[in-house]
């Protein structure tokens, strides 16, 4: 979608695309055998996601780095040889690393099903198709009665 690609306003377009395709009949999203599943799919907005997220854990594992120095700057003091703050800030980190969230990508992905029935010119021809298509059959068989009954 043109409008994911650049960033615009994807629930208004959504809501337009879910809102055609309930009032049509037999509107296919699908484009064919070699078309993807589900056919509409917010591929770039989930690749911003994702970069967003990335840098928050990136800020967050800088911050944490930061305190881990300062916090065994305090608890190792430095004074004489021997002293070693490296196992201190692997600890402080491994104790308090910020892992990356997953986002789904299953909320990004979207097919909307044209109902059976609608109320446009399709679904009322198709209404009108079989009303004639009855009085047809009724009338075929009353012509059939009616002769069957003046024979006897």
């Amino acid at each position: 979608m043109q409008v994911d690609k650049a960033n615009g306003d994807v629930e208004t377009t959504l809501k337009e695309l879910r809102g055609f395709t309930y009032a049509h009949m037999n509107a296919n999203l699908a484009g064919g055998q070699n078309s993807i599943y589900p056919p509409i799919q917010l591929q770039y907005t989930y690749e911003r996601l994702v970069q967003i997220e990335q840098a928050r854990v990136a800020t967050a594992q800088k911050d944490i780095m930061a305190q881990a120095t300062s916090y065994c700057a305090r608890a190792v003091p430095e004074n004489g040889p021997g002293t070693n703050r490296i196992p201190c800030i692997t600890q402080y980190i491994q104790g308090n690393s910020v892992k990356e969230q997953d986002i789904p990508d299953a909320l990004y992905k979207f097919d909307f099903i044209a109902p059976v029935w609608s109320p446009d010119m399709a679904g009322w021809s198709l209404v009108l198709g079989l009303i004639f298509l009855l009085l047809g059959v009724v009338r075929f068989l009353l012509e059939k009665w009616l002769k069957h009954t003046l024979k006897h």
